[in-house]
């Protein structure tokens, strides 16, 4: 019986599993997480994403500008029979900076002309249109959807008559 206890006791032991390995802990796999949707630039919160994308635009970085629009951009006119124009790659960057730069409203609270590029500084605090339980954000001229990717901008309107 001794022989038989003695031999079940070495199986056990020999069967357990051990591991060198230590778990990742939970903080390491919240970083990893944050990680890659930077890399994917996911954001759900457009809050978020504004930052992101007047950053884009003040230091006109067009590839983080591409990134965090859709893979096609909706170019607009102002009236119906204007040229629709469907863009992709650099071409999104040049016609979005072209509107920053080129573009801009007239404040009727300010009673003065604003600038796109000035406008595009702002908080979201500090914009009418801004609606936070939306999935869509139309603000000036430009259209923002939420996708399965995050916040992107989806359309622009702009003069496409003499868009070049």
């Amino acid at each position: 019986m001794e022989k038989i206890l003695f031999c079940f006791s070495i199986v056990l032991f020999s069967c357990q599993e051990t591991s060198s390995h230590t778990p990742p802990t939970r903080k390491k796999i919240i970083v990893q997480e944050v990680k890659k949707d930077e890399a994917q630039l996911k954001i759900d919160d457009f809050s978020l994403f504004w930052t992101e994308f007047k950053r884009a635009i003040k230091e006109t970085d067009s590839s983080k500008i591409i990134q965090l629009t859709e893979t096609t951009l909706q170019l607009m006119g102002r009236e119906d029979s204007d040229p629709r124009i469907k863009l992709s790659g650099q071409e999104i960057a040049k016609a979005i900076l072209y509107v920053a730069n080129n573009g801009g409203y007239f404040d009727e609270k300010l009673n003065k002309s604003v600038s796109y590029r000035e406008f595009l500084q702002r908080n979201t605090s500090d914009i009418e249109e801004f609606n936070q339980a939306s999935k869509q954000q139309w603000i000036k001229d430009f259209l923002f959807k939420h996708t399965e990717y995050g916040w992107r901008l989806s359309v622009l309107y702009t003069n496409t008559v003499n868009y070049k």
